[in-house]
Parts: structure tokens; sequence; C-alpha cells
């Protein structure tokens, strides 16, 4: 079988905010809106603010992960559940049926860097209940290859290592593999999976004839002739983060909080936000 290459490079949208919050937009943007099943993949950086925090705000019918390169970030919702994503270390969080609550990012020696990665569920899966997972950078499975390669296993498995978080509903597989220069990644793929690479830092040939540069996304093909994800690590090396999964097929309707399958239910969860009744 064959390699799969990518066949759509493009660069994020970002945009800075207060002067100190820059947010680069590379799924959910208008240079790609949506990725099925991935609503959307953001970037964050923030530095030296005096104080910032996300206020009370909603979130249903979808599941995330984020992880963090500096800095952490503390969150609270409305029934007092709390918890912390600490440096270097990752969350899932199922918003299920709805959760509302307030995030504070604490910068590490001034500087906060993140990735949060939005993924759509079935609608079977739109209303289950809130729940929150985190755990800190030595909780994360990580394989250490004979040519200094490192890959943490977010979601699936990868050489028999299973990812720290089983519990999304769609079972992705969710790497960040950080490749050494020249050196060799191969790994076996569904042939039917949507599956985008995002090039965290440094360069990385894809396949027999792709390639990506720092800030690029690049999305794959799919061929029934195609089975396999093969990378090179560039020059310096590089480090990629990689998601795929089975697409939904399933309608969608969306805002900037929540994600449903009709308009109707996201009008319902933004009623019971604006009455408190979202999270139950």
């Amino acid at each position: 079988m064959q390699s799969r290459n990518i066949e759509k490079v493009l660069e994020g949208q970002e945009s800075v905010e207060a002067g100190i919050l820059t947010i680069n937009r590379i799924i959910g943007s208008d240079h790609l809106s949506y990725l099925d099943p991935w609503i959307m993949f953001i970037e964050l950086k923030l530095r030296n603010p005096s104080e910032l925090k996300f206020p009370n705000h909603p979130h249903a019918g979808f599941q995330s992960l984020t992880f963090t390169l500096n800095g952490s970030v503390e969150y609270q919702d409305v029934k007092g559940n709390k918890g912390i994503i600490p440096s270097g270390g990752a969350s899932f969080l199922n918003t299920g049926s709805g959760v509302v609550h307030t995030e504070t990012p604490t910068p590490l020696n001034g500087y906060l860097h993140l990735y949060q990665l939005w993924i759509n569920v079935g609608s079977k899966d739109k209303f289950t209940s809130p729940k929150a997972i985190d755990v800190s950078a030595d909780q994360i499975p990580t394989i250490i290859e004979e040519n200094g390669s490192k890959i943490r296993v977010f979601s699936g498995n990868f050489k028999d290592t299973l990812g720290v978080f089983t519990e999304f509903s769609i079972k992705p597989l969710i790497l960040d593999i950080d490749l050494a220069p020249g050196a060799s990644f191969s790994h076996p793929i569904p042939k039917d999976f949507t599956v985008f690479a995002f090039m965290i830092k440094g360069s990385a040939m894809f396949g027999s004839d792709s390639s990506l540069k720092e800030s690029e996304i690049g999305v794959f093909n799919i061929s029934e002739n195609c089975d396999r994800i093969d990378i090179v690590g560039g020059e310096h090396g590089g480090r990629i983060f990689i998601a795929g999964a089975v697409p939904l097929n399933e309608p969608v309707c969306r805002n900037a909080s929540c994600v449903m399958n009709t308009q109707q239910e996201l009008d319902t969860a933004m009623g019971e936000f604006v009455s408190g009744t979202l999270q139950k």
C-alpha cells in the first residue's frame, strides 16, 4: 500500500486582541471553515498580562483537547467543578449537554502558548453528561525512538501504546510528533480517516511529494490505495501535530460556543445559557 500525501496546504488566520493575546485560527477560519469531524483548531499565545480571565461562557455538543506548551490554565464551572491544565500538560473536555465555565490563563515566565482542538460528536452523543480530565506532561504516554524522535500519544494507538484520553466518542488518532533532523516516522492509518497535520515548528516531508513548514496545516488525500502516513524531519527537525478520524457526515449548526445538528438545538442551548439552566 501507499503513503498518503498532502493535497492542500494552508496557513491559519491570525488576530491580536488587547495587544497581548494572539489567536491563530487554523481550522474554523475563513481559509478552512470545517474539516469533518474537526470543528476548530486554534493556537493561542499570551504575553505578560496584568490580569486576563475569560468570564463565564457556554459550551455544548462537542469534545475538545487542549494542550499547553508553556503556561497553565485554571477553570471553574458554575457547579463548582474546577481544575488546572498544567504547563506541558493536556485536558479532555466533553461539553455534552452543556457546561458554563470561567478560564484563567497563567503564563510561565511571562508567556503562555497552547493549542485547542474542537471535535464534533454524533447526534447520539450531543447530550451526554459533561466531563473534564486534566493530565500533566509525565502522564502523557511518550515513546522515544532510536532515531531520537519523541511521540506523545493523546488518543488512539501508536505501537501498542494507548493514548492518555480514551473518552473521545469518535475514537480518533491524535499524536504530537517531535522528529529529529532527517528522522523518519511511519504509521498505518485507516483509508477513510480525515487527517490533518500542523507544523508546530521546523519543517518536514510528507509522503512522496508534500512538505510543510512552520505554522502550516496540511490536509491529507483520501484514497483506496493509501493507508499510512510517512514523514521525514526537515533540516532542523520538526514538531508535528497530527489528528485523524472518521468523518461524521452529519448536519452541523454552530456558533462560537456550541455545536449542534439543528438551529433549534442551538437556539435551545443558548436560551438555556441566558436563563442559567444550561449546565444541569
